[in-house]
């Protein structure tokens, strides 16, 4: 290549803090500069190209990571909420006992697992998406054959440690959203694909009796595939896609409902004797909340919260989830890489979908699903799991303007090279 190409690349590059961008940034400059060179030669086509410390400066700008501080800040305050309400609940020895020594343990190995996936390369994770839902499937297998069944579900045991199989969303929910990005194009054939897709993973999920995973999946898949119709993605006839959709949304929805236990617990008698600010009397019509309350550290959390800190704590833990899911989904559409926009979605679509049946199940709305609530319940693998969600969203967010030469507006490059 030319020296003074050569000289003007390097000097570029230098004011670019983030290297791995430097590769695509000298290909694309090279190519302008040869192609103007054509007719005024390389000198000239060098300083038509403009200041190099103003065209660095102005690429690191452009290039550089960014940071959803107030998806971070939701989540934090969401989390601070429920740390409160684990460690008011674990000084009672009652039917939802919890050590907060191990709460606290498994908070940090979230926010550790949270921060990996931040700083990792999502876009690695196209290539390997049949391989990510095949692992859930053998761990799924693992769990049924060597794995120990607890309260009904069965567990997968490493090293004497019992994973709920809430891991398996979180790989099902990736790999999913490879195969969405995949069939691009394919029209009707990519609906049917995706259908047997979910199916065999419900299937997976039956088998553990994760019934509430099962619904997580399903809603995620029906919006990720909903998304790609309306967006014509796929191509072909919207109206037999959007027809297929339908009849495995109903289909899905029949299922989830037939196999759900019909099982709730009254909460109105509950929520009349709260106050809005701090806790009620512990026993109430000859009836101990702690001791006759179930899983008020885990399904009933949001009840356990608003009986011991009133209805004001409560009223602000559903706003700033409200606002939470609101700024996922805002942060999704902002995505620029077709990829990137499925992988955000569908992680926001599997915790806004866990927040949401959670919050209907404590108001009696739903038929008991298991559902804990996010960052807020008592719980080891669905918080890790949960916070790798968060961390996907954020990986994503973090490379939005790191963007390959085909996914860029033809006059981009030219405008940000303009001196």
């Amino acid at each position: 290549m030319n020296e003074r190409i050569t000289d003007f690349l390097d000097d570029v590059c230098s004011h670019i803090k983030y290297k791995k961008i430097h590769h695509e940034i000298r290909a694309e400059l090279t190519e302008h500069i040869l192609e103007a060179a054509e007719d005024i030669g390389v000198e000239q086509a060098v300083l038509q190209m403009g200041n190099s410390f103003e065209i660095g400066e102005n690429l690191n700008q452009q290039h550089k990571p960014k940071t959803e501080w107030s998806i971070i800040g939701l989540i934090a305050a969401i989390t601070a909420i429920g740390g409160i309400a684990m460690y008011a609940s674990s000084h009672h020895q009652g039917y939802s006992f919890l050590n907060f020594s191990r709460y606290l343990i498994l908070d940090g190995i979230g926010i550790l697992a949270m921060l990996g996936i931040y700083f990792f390369d999502y876009t690695k994770l196209k290539k390997f998406s049949l391989p990510i839902y095949c692992m859930a499937m053998i761990m799924i297998g693992m769990s049924l054959i060597t794995g120990d069944e607890v309260n009904g579900r069965s567990f997968l045991s490493i090293a004497g440690i019992n994973l709920s199989s809430e891991y398996a969303v979180v790989l099902f929910v990736i790999a999913f959203a490879g195969f969405v990005e995949k069939y691009h194009g394919q029209g009707f054939y990519a609906i049917i694909k995706l259908g047997l897709w979910g199916i065999f993973s419900f299937i997976a999920m039956i088998t553990v009796s994760n019934t509430s995973g099962m619904v997580v999946l399903a809603i995620t898949y029906s919006v990720l595939v909903l998304v790609a119709v309306v967006r014509n993605d796929f191509g072909g006839s919207k109206k037999s896609q959007s027809i297929s959709l339908f009849s495995f949304g109903i289909a899905s929805l029949f299922c989830v409902f037939s196999i759900t236990p019909n099982q709730q617990v009254i909460s109105d008698s509950w929520f009349a004797v709260s106050q809005w600010f701090g806790g009620m009397n512990t026993v109430v019509s000859g009836r101990e909340f702690l001791s006759s309350m179930p899983a008020m550290t885990t399904d009933y959390v949001l009840i356990n919260i608003i009986l011991i800190f009133g209805w004001a704590v409560g009223i602000t833990l559903l706003a700033t989830i409200t606002l939470f899911i609101i700024r996922i989904f805002i942060t999704s559409k902002r995505i620029k890489n077709d990829y990137g926009f499925y992988l955000s979605l569908s992680a926001g679509m599997a915790l806004s979908a866990q927040f949401t049946i959670n919050i209907l199940l404590n108001f009696n709305l739903i038929p008991l699903t298991g559902m804990s609530m996010p960052f807020v319940s008592y719980g080891g693998t669905g918080y890790i799991v949960n916070m790798v969600l968060v961390g996907t969203i954020l990986a994503v967010w973090r490379r939005n303007n790191l963007l390959p030469k085909t996914q860029r507006q033809g006059q981009q490059w030219r405008q940000i090279y303009k001196a």
